[in-house]
């Protein structure tokens, strides 16, 4: 079951696809969804989290949260960019050079 579970999460395939050598999918999904609700896989996840992080020396709960924003902000300025006036004038009187 485990195997199949995993196979599932890391190739990313529908439930309904799982090959012939696992578990039927629906005992195998039910599997899945049993240990979900009950929190067993949020469980190992923060075991092993706190495993790594006292393997290399630090304290097993992490402290802090960083998010990076910076795709959002290039994406800003270059759509800003694009449509400010003196960008759309630049390409109108190139457009026109190129008629002449």
């Amino acid at each position: 079951m485990l195997n199949a579970i995993l196979y599932v999460t890391r190739t990313g395939c529908q439930w309904r696809l799982l090959p012939h050598d696992f578990p039927a999918w629906e005992a195998v999904y039910a599997c899945f969804n049993r240990l979900s609700k009950k929190g067993v896989w949020q469980q190992i996840n923060d075991a092993l989290r706190q495993q790594v992080r006292t393997e290399v020396g630090r304290d097993p709960q992490p402290s802090l949260l960083i998010i990076d924003s910076q795709s959002v902000q290039t994406a800003e300025k270059r759509g800003h960019v694009a449509t400010t006036p003196t960008s759309v004038a630049k390409a109108a009187n190139a457009k026109s050079r190129l008629t002449r």
